[in-house]
């Protein structure tokens, strides 16, 4: 804009008593007719209106209503100022006038200022004291009754009044209260898994991101009419007066995944019914959007879905007769199941967002839980409140929500490396629990180049959303088989758009080479007579910058801003054409240092606040290294560091500097007699092989370190040491030096320790010293047979130039996955 025009001032003023849909429309045409608006709220404090709607209630209410568009000014205009009877005779109108401008900080001669008002004399009468104003007269006649009309008989106009006075109206009795629905969200648990376990992620990382979510029904034959949209309103006010109860926290506590911590925090959570704004502006009827923490809105999205479901469904059409038609085709796929005549494996319920109703998905999941099916078998259910009602699996993966922001919510991120953020804070947070990836937020093309041996081994399997499922599995086949893994430990979970033919299908074709399962949502919980609703709420916005999913399907997708979606679609297509072997984003040593130390105290305030860490030193890079951050972390107070030679140790003067150099307490305990008669007392039953003598001493000195942090006042907590190198390729003794209550560095390669030590300005005899286990008589890279600047380059990138050594890696990293994973226990 020039700086020579002048801004576009729209003006509407009434008593508002109360604001019906003739005051929107006024409204509504000062904002878009102008730059901005001013509304002017007329009436004494104690007026006419003090039986109905109260002036100051009537200023509160509207700006409320208005307080989201930054160019509306709701402005007070106490009419006491014109005299005791409030008349708009004579010289009134101008002290008037000086009082709205005044109140809105306005010079009335110098704006384009334009009135808007259904009465023809208050034109006349403003038009004289603003003659250079414009004026429009609108036509009343939009309206078929009067706001003294609607005072006399509020209840049968309730469709006229804006919704915010329909509610005070409500609470004051004026209007009954007339609720054609029983409440539909009874419990914060009834959402879907994967929300709670992205909001636990969220909440251990990412607590000060905020988010905008939009609401969007693609059916083009559906509205929503007012009574509807007024019930969805109501129906997520009373959402929002839920809170967690103790036996659903225990619940949630009982999954073996969820963190304490976040427990505590669900327990003082609760909605925002401000976080939501709903309207009636879109296409069909129904414009929801919600803005707030990601914290916050990520936990709206299936609850209000399933609302807008339920509500339309039951207003529109005979809910019992539609029940009719859902019985009968659940009976029918039941029967194909129990005969056989389809099979599909696992397979999951997946459609609380889409359900007809609260009844119908309990019957369905009811329904499969009970039965007896011959080649296919039902797992459990996404929605969590049900999983717990009736004694099923809770099942659930990660959304789009999750890559989309964590990928593109950070301005420094370049979003065609999306996955690889987003993966890289789920292992953290995770590790290989509650592995399952989704790969077509940003194609699945693009997903493969991050998801590379690391992550391809971490999670136990891939989700599909979109494209073609036959073609989509192939391609992860091949995938897994190059990186060298198995896709028969792998599973492929097919969850768009399904039914039982489509999931037999799918089925055939892949039994025997993957683990196949399947996530079913609409086939399950509304299939009936008449077509299901395709509605989404999505995230459009996150730290005040757009995010997009550009998936498979296209269509599937939805942003806001269609040139940020050119614009990652070029970010994904640069990357695709232009990059070679994929590549993990630069190592950044201060921002992961700081990371793990605020996780090393975050980790001890739930898990010892008092206790100490014990730590085994050695003199070698990484105990300095995790010492180091021990002592930075919880104060070198409260760092107990063992030494444990065996024998005789020739760098036993390593660890002492060490400990000195850190000042930290240490302890000296001499293992070298107890390995000898361990040595000697086995000696007599067998002959020991090489590496089982090498073995003996990690696994003592890791019984030496726990009886250290067990004799301890307060308690201790046995630090590993082990990095990300060590563990890919098994370099490390099961429940000796790979034991541990907790491991700060094993998400570190070799490499990336070596930048931290320098950070950490460690000296740097100890950080580059050749690393050697002590008990071989040999360097790691000896050992090994290869450098760990080689395996580092692998393990995150996938590139290795040598076929031999790629393969050696590979072999060693699979024969030793056993470390890595939870002991194997029988479930009965």
């Amino acid at each position: 804009m020039s700086a020579s025009k002048k801004v576009k001032t729209g003006i509407a003023f009434g008593f508002f008593i109360p604001l019906h849909k003739g005051h929107e429309m006024m409204i509504e045409r000062a904002i878009k007719e102008n730059d901005r608006a001013i509304i002017a709220v007329c009436g004494y404090r104690t007026d006419r209106g003090k039986d109905f709607v109260d002036y100051d209630t009537r200023l509160r209410l509207i700006r409320e209503i208005y307080k989201d568009n930054k160019n509306v000014k709701v402005v007070r205009m106490d009419d006491k100022k014109l005299g005791r009877d409030g008349t708009f005779a004579g010289e009134n109108w101008k002290i008037w006038g000086e009082e709205l401008f005044a109140q809105a900080g306005e010079d009335p001669s110098k704006g384009d200022y334009c009135w808007y008002t259904g009465d023809e004399s208050f034109i006349e009468k403003l038009s004289a004291i603003y003659p250079k104003h414009r004026f429009v007269l609108l036509d009343r006649s939009d309206v078929p009754v009067s706001s003294s009309e609607i005072r006399e008989n509020p209840g049968a106009s309730r469709s006229l009044i804006n919704p915010r006075f329909v509610e005070f109206l409500e609470e004051k009795g004026i209007i009954p209260k007339e609720y054609p629905l029983d409440i539909i969200i009874t419990s914060l648990l009834e959402t879907d898994l994967y929300k709670f376990s992205m909001g636990q992620a969220i909440y251990h990382q990412f607590p000060g991101y905020k988010t905008t979510w939009t609401f969007k029904c693609r059916n083009k034959d559906v509205h929503f009419t007012p009574e509807m949209v007024d019930e969805i309103r109501r129906q997520i006010k009373a959402y929002c007066t839920l809170t967690f109860k103790e036996d659903e926290l225990a619940y949630l506590d009982s999954i073996r995944w969820i963190k304490g911590s976040y427990v505590d925090f669900l327990r003082l959570w609760h909605p925002l019914y401000e976080d939501f704004i709903i309207g009636t502006d879109a296409e069909c009827g129904l414009s929801i959007e919600t803005k707030g923490t990601w914290l916050n809105t990520s936990m709206y999205e299936i609850p209000t879905l399933a609302i807008v479901n339920e509500v339309y469904f039951r207003m529109a059409y005979d809910h019992d007769e539609l029940m009719k038609s859902f019985i009968k085709r659940l009976d029918d796929k039941i029967e194909a199941l129990e005969t056989g005549r389809l099979n599909i494996g696992s397979f999951s319920e997946f459609g609380l967002r889409r359900r007809l109703s609260a009844h119908a998905e309990e019957l369905a999941v009811m329904r499969l839980r009970d039965a007896k099916f011959k080649n296919s078998t039902f797992v459990g259910t996404s929605n969590v409140y049900l999983a717990k009602r009736l004694g099923v699996m809770p099942v659930g993966t990660m959304a789009h929500e999750w890559i989309m922001c964590v990928g593109q919510g950070n301005h420094r991120h370049n979003p065609a490396y999306s996955n690889w953020y987003a993966l890289d804070a789920w292992v953290k947070e995770y590790g290989i629990l509650n592995g399952t990836a989704l790969t077509d937020t940003i194609t699945t093309d693009c997903f493969l180049k991050d998801f590379q041996l690391t992550f391809g081994t971490l999670f136990s399997g891939v989700r599909h959303d979109s494209g073609d499922p036959i073609v989509w599995g192939e391609k992860l086949i091949k995938h897994y088989e190059n990186l060298g893994i198995d896709p028969r430990t792998k599973t492929l979970l097919f969850s768009d758009s399904l039914n039982f033919v489509k999931a037999d299908e799918i089925y055939r074709h892949f039994e025997g080479r993957a683990k196949v399962a399947f996530g079913i949502g609409t086939y399950i919980a509304n299939d009936t007579d008449v077509p299901a609703l395709n509605i989404v709420m999505k995230t459009t916005v996150c730290n005040g910058q757009d995010v997009a999913k550009v998936s498979d399907t296209p269509g599937k997708g939805m942003c806001k801003n269609p040139d940020y979606v050119e614009y990652l679609e070029r970010c994904i297509k640069w990357r695709m054409e232009h990059e070679g072997a994929p590549k993990a984003p630069a190592f950044d040593a201060a921002k992961e240092t700081e990371n793990v130390k605020r996780w090393i105290k975050d980790w001890f305030e739930e898990n010892g606040p008092k206790a100490s860490a014990v730590i085994g030193i050695s003199g070698g890079k990484d105990s300095t290294i995790v010492a180091r951050l021990l002592a930075d972390s919880l104060g070198k107070d409260r760092v107990v560091g063992v030494l444990m030679p065996d024998g005789v140790q020739k760098d036993i003067a390593d660890a002492k500097k060490v400990v000195e150099t850190l000042g930290i307490r240490s302890v000296v305990a001499n293992i070298g007699e107890t390995v000898k008669a361990l040595k000697a007392e086995l000696g007599t039953h067998f002959e020991l092989s090489n590496d089982t003598r090498i073995n003996i001493p990690p696994r003592i000195r890791m019984t030496c370190l726990y009886a250290v942090a067990q004799s301890l006042p307060e308690g201790g907590r046995v630090a590993n040491t082990c990095n990300a190198s060590e563990d890919y390729i098994g370099y490390s003794t099961k429940f000796g030096d790979a034991a541990g209550d907790f491991s700060p560095c094993s998400s570190f390669t070799v490499t990336e320790m070596l930048q931290i030590g320098d950070l950490l300005g460690l000296p740097k005899e100890l950080v580059h010293k050749t690393p050697s286990d002590g008990l071989s008589g040999m360097t790691d890279e000896d050992k090994i047979g290869f450098t760990y600047a080689v395996l580092d380059r692998y393990i995150r990138t996938g590139e290795c130039d040598d076929e031999a050594t790629k393969n050696k890696i590979d072999k060693m990293h699979s024969a030793n996955l056993h470390k890595l994973q939870l002991m194997p226990a029988y479930k009965r």
